[in-house]
């Protein structure tokens, strides 16, 4: 389905050159990432073993960087 959607560029630009290395359109690139993580979830990385990070932990960083 052909849509219009506002990407930041930076993005944008990832996914052209994910699609040029692999040579395929970007708009299929961002839909095998969209479905991947509609999938599998958004998996930023490991923690190690016993490691909690709590949504306070995460609130009090994005308070202390200005997100």
């Amino acid at each position: 389905m052909r849509t219009t959607r506002d990407i930041d560029d930076g993005l944008t630009a990832a996914a052209q050159e994910v699609a040029r290395r692999e040579r395929t359109t970007a708009g299929r690139v961002v839909s095998r990432l969209l479905r991947h993580s509609a999938v599998a979830g958004f998996v930023p990385f490991s923690a190690p073993a016993g490691v909690v990070v709590t949504n306070e932990q995460v609130d009090r960083l994005r308070e202390a960087e200005g997100i």
